[in-house]
């Protein structure tokens, strides 16, 4: 059996894909982005449910019901290296100003508070397998250097605080996950392994695995391929 007892160290890149309104992901050229971050923090929404209690009329404790507790999303917090334009106009479903004649992205600005919810991204990040004191490198990524590759298939994302002082400033995004049912189960970008879209992807609202490479980093738009299973 494969040893999974592996450290998560470092974050190494961040991936983005745009989604319907129904939560499938936008096929084409310029729904998709890959790039660098300082760090995320994931934090795991639980519905506690409610406790019932009946006391009989001396006072004791006759009936009791405790509901169990359900995972309801995931809360990000993500620092990018860049105040990266393009990035920000994808995630935050926030309006572009390009450069004439150029047409090249130069500004943003954010959508109207008449416009209703922007629209919804999947968010994957990898993290580095550690083992002792080098990367992991297990059989089921062939023995390559292996990554976690968390996923939340479903985010709305909202702009964080901005500090602009001496020194580099970082950029914070900040996101609500959840499932989401209509993500393809090999992926917005078809890259998630047989294994997992046998599990029909990660359309609960968390998931990751063991992967053998990080996604090629650009400072542009990518497309989403959201090929069927």
């Amino acid at each position: 059996m494969m040893p999974t007892c592996f450290s998560p160290r470092d974050v190494c890149a961040y991936r983005v894909a745009t989604l319907t309104a129904s939560g499938a992901p936008r096929t084409g050229a310029g729904n998709g982005y890959t790039g660098k971050l300082v760090q995320v923090v994931a934090t795991p929404q639980v519905d506690a449910g409610d406790d019932q209690i009946q006391r009989d009329g001396c006072g004791d404790i006759c009936a009791f019901v405790r509901d169990c507790p359900t995972f309801t999303g995931m809360d990000l917090e993500v620092t990018l290296c860049d105040l990266d334009t393009q990035a920000l106009v994808l995630m935050l479903d926030a309006i572009g100003i390009t450069e004439t004649p150029s047409s090249d992205l130069f500004g943003l600005k954010m959508d109207s508070v008449t416009a209703g919810c922007q629209r919804p991204t999947s968010f994957e990040w990898w993290v580095k397998a550690w083992d002792g004191g080098v990367q992991a490198e297990p059989d089921s990524t062939g023995n390559q250097p292996a990554y976690f590759h968390f996923v939340v298939p479903w985010v709305y994302w909202g702009l964080g605080p901005m500090t602009h002082a001496k020194g580099i400033q970082l950029t914070t995004v900040t996101g609500k996950g959840q499932e989401n049912i209509n993500i393809t189960s090999n992926g917005p970008f078809n890259d998630w392994p047989s294994e997992v879209a046998l599990v029909d992807g990660i359309n609960t609202g968390f998931g990751w695995w063991m992967d053998a490479a990080l996604p090629a980093i650009s400072c542009a738009t990518i497309t989403v391929s959201s090929a069927a299973s």
